[in-house]
């Protein structure tokens, strides 16, 4: 092999990766930048409705005499 065939090897080869690059960036799209109609609301929960917590103190978790707390 010369290496004038391999350099044409290579031009092909890159010509050939460019073009598959640019077929998949042509396909690619992004979605509207427009906003969707209506109000403006929050889209999340509060945390208390997803994981509800239970306030540590004397009340809720009593403890005995070889802990502060007992979470049972």
């Amino acid at each position: 092999m010369t290496s004038e065939s391999l350099d044409r090897r290579f031009l092909l080869g890159a010509l050939g990766g460019a073009a598959g690059v640019a077929a998949l960036a042509s396909m690619a799209q992004a979605g509207p930048l427009d906003p969707p109609p209506g109000p403006i609301m929050p889209t999340q929960r509060p945390l208390g409705e997803i994981e509800p917590r239970t306030v540590l103190s004397q009340a809720t978790t009593p403890g005995d005499a070889t802990a502060v707390y007992v979470i049972s």
